[in-house]
This record gives C-alpha cells, structure tokens and sequence, in this order.
C-alpha cells in the first residue's frame, strides 16, 4: 500500500471513529483474526488496539510486526492523531 492511500483510508477511517490500524487491516481484506495470526500476536489484545487505539498499545515489536503485515510505516498507525477543533 502506497503512502498515500494508507492516508486516505486512515483519514477517512479517523472521521468516522476508526482506528488507524481497523481502517488498514480492513481496506486490505483481512480479518483480526487473520492479522493476528500473521502478526503472531495474540487476537484479543489486537481487538483492545483497534477499539481503544491512543489507549491501548502494543509494545514496539508488535507495532512493526503488525506495520510490516500490512505495508504501512508504524508511524502511520500508531502515532497519535489530532482532530481538528
């Protein structure tokens, strides 16, 4: 996934309340469960990130692990986002 269009969908995603990490896993067609597996990282705590994201934060290698499955850079899911006021 290009740069670009990791912005677009997470942006739209964050407009309509959804975590930056929900938005990429479901614009790539995978389920939790499938990112999880393939992330190696534990189902339930993948649900906890993506419904309570700026919360809730799995560890570095985590963040990478699950970036790297879904051709994004870390930074793009995981650093805090602002919303306009």
């Amino acid at each position: 996934m290009h740069d670009h269009e990791a912005r677009s969908v997470i942006e739209s995603a964050t407009e309509r309340g959804l975590s930056p990490l929900r938005a990429v896993r479901e614009h790539r067609g995978l389920s939790r469960e499938t990112l999880a597996r393939i992330a190696r990282y534990d189902l339930c705590s993948l649900a906890i990130c993506e419904d309570h994201a700026g919360v809730a934060m799995p560890d570095k290698t985590v963040r990478l692990a699950l970036a790297n499955c879904l051709g994004v850079p870390v930074q793009m899911l995981f650093e805090p986002r602002h919303r306009a006021a």
